[in-house]
């Protein structure tokens, strides 16, 4: 007969101190490497002049540009440091998506940590909707002048 120990979810010998499965260390540290080799390889290599980046099908079927065309180069631009070229490329990605993205990551770690218990957070329907329509509106006011691209 089986333990009764071995079949409970956070007790026995794979528990990590705290009561929580060690899965979900390990899936923090997974990601963090991930997000370290990507931003390693935007840092070495720019989107502009080299090969295996993400090429927008968007952009190539319609010729228009989306709200994400630019957003590799402008981060490329942010790990060196230039900001105002950055903005250029994309500013919707600069000051909309790669924050928020730097926040969910943020507090997913202290939660996995323990290091701070962030409050629930859940996006409302109006401000998912406002986000979409901020976003249509870029795609669409950034084909209407043009960007820098």
């Amino acid at each position: 007969m089986m333990d009764e120990t071995d079949t409970r979810k956070g007790s026995g010998q794979g528990a990590a101190p705290g009561g929580k499965p060690p899965r979900e260390g390990w899936s923090l540290a997974f990601l963090t490497a991930m997000l370290c080799a990507g931003l390693l390889a935007f840092f070495l290599f720019d989107p502009a002049s080299s090969g295996g980046f993400w090429v927008c099908p968007f952009h190539r079927i319609t010729g228009w540009y989306c709200p994400g065309c630019g957003g590799q180069r402008a981060l490329h631009e942010l790990l060196h440091g230039h900001f105002a070229a950055a903005l250029r490329l994309n500013p919707f990605a600069v000051l909309v998506f790669l924050p928020l993205a730097g926040a969910a990551f943020a507090a997913y770690a202290l939660r996995v940590l323990g290091v701070m218990r962030p409050r629930p957070f859940a996006l409302r329907n109006w401000q998912v909707i406002l986000l979409l329509a901020a976003m249509l509106l870029f795609g669409v006011l950034r084909n209407v002048w043009g960007p820098p691209l």
